[in-house]
């Protein structure tokens, strides 16, 4: 959330006309600092990316176990790109967010957004389910990740830290 928070416009801006082209479609001659600019620069930079793309590889916020569903929960919609563009999809996912059932859902889907920008329901919730012939990817791949969370469960004091929703507060 907010990942150039400690950059000021002018320096953004600066990047932009450095870093830009180097990676893709420059930045536009001229171009001022004002958030509308920059914003407009970063769309037009990131989603020639998001086109092209093959294969994308998101995270998620929570996992729906009854139904297989993954949900992620976005401010830009930039995830939805990532999650509807590209031909395979490649979600890795860390154990603890695996929520039951729907109804366990409705409880973080209020908390995330309240607790992260203190917004009542975030702007985008992306959910899906599998893959369906030609709407998104037609391949995807989900990655289970443990990486010691099964081990910090049984700490009862470690286990805490599996309760931390990531909402960047």
């Amino acid at each position: 959330l907010v990942p150039a928070i400690h950059r000021n416009r002018g320096e953004i801006r600066d990047i932009f006309q450095k870093e830009m082209a180097s990676w893709g479609r420059p930045a536009p001659e001229g171009l001022a600092d004002t958030p509308a600019e920059l914003a407009e620069a970063a769309r037009l930079h990131l989603r020639e990316k998001f086109l092209r793309a093959k294969v994308g590889i998101s995270g998620a916020n929570f996992m729906v176990a009854e139904t297989g569903t993954l949900v992620v929960l976005e401010s830009e919609g930039n995830g939805r790109m990532c999650l509807t563009l590209p031909e395979t999809l490649i979600s890795v996912v860390g154990i603890e967010k695996v929520v039951p059932t729907w109804r366990d859902l409705e409880v973080f889907l209020q908390t995330l957004p309240r607790s992260s920008t203190a917004e009542r329901m975030n702007p985008y919730t992306t959910t899906w389910t599998g893959t369906t012939d030609g709407d998104g990817p037609q391949t995807f791949h989900l990655v289970l990740l443990d990486n010691g969370r099964t081990d910090t469960l049984a700490d009862e004091v470690g286990r805490q830290a599996l309760r931390c929703i990531r909402c960047s507060a």
